[in-house]
């Protein structure tokens, strides 16, 4: 799927400058990553744990952005970085080079550990929609927009007004890593579709 992601981003970050990245650390070098880790093996409930795999799944996302944008020699900006938390909001939205007029966006998903896909009610009607699914990031979109938290209702509203353009890549990135032994190991793409 990297390889797809790629694809991805050669088509729709094609009028973006090139990269002035020089390297990607590898997966895991990080200090973060290797703390998100250790506390993994020694939290001491299932909402630890839950929470430093929502973390490392973050990471993970970063670390996929970073490294695919890399690989097509598209240039990384960390204010272009969204991360949020919670519920009704994408888990990252990398809006290039700004909201206002983005060539390209990447809505990211992000899993910890095994987690699979969640779902959720349509803002559209009473059926459920799926994570890794169009039905589910229009949805979503949908949600952000109506926000009462002007950062996320901006970006709900720049996803919704950017749909079907051609510009909008979402993908799931997962985390896997083992509790007993503490190691976290390389992210992996879930799902790839471009909206």
């Amino acid at each position: 799927m990297e390889v797809e992601f790629g694809d991805a981003i050669s088509t729709t970050f094609a009028s973006a400058p090139p990269s002035s990245m020089v390297s990607c650390p590898a997966w895991g070098a990080d200090a973060e990553e290797k703390k998100l880790a250790a506390d993994i093996s020694k939290a001491p409930s299932a909402s630890a744990v839950r929470k430093h795999s929502e973390s490392l799944g973050e990471q993970a996302g970063v670390y996929i952005l970073q490294k695919i944008l890399l690989n097509k020699n598209v240039d990384y900006d960390d204010n272009c970085l969204h991360i949020y938390s919670g519920a009704n909001v994408f888990n990252a939205v990398y809006a290039y080079p700004n909201l206002k007029k983005p060539i390209g966006i990447i809505i990211i998903e992000t899993k910890g550990g095994s987690s699979q896909c969640g779902s959720r009610k349509s803002a559209f009607d009473s059926s459920r929609v799926t994570q890794g699914t169009v039905d589910y990031a229009e949805t979503e979109a949908e949600v952000m927009s109506c926000s009462s938290k002007s950062d996320v209702s901006e970006m709900g509203e720049c996803i919704n007004k950017n749909m079907g353009k051609g510009k909008i890549i979402y993908v799931g990135v997962r985390a896997p890593y083992d509790k007993g032994k503490g190691i976290a190991y390389e992210p992996e793409i879930i799902f790839l579709k471009e909206l």
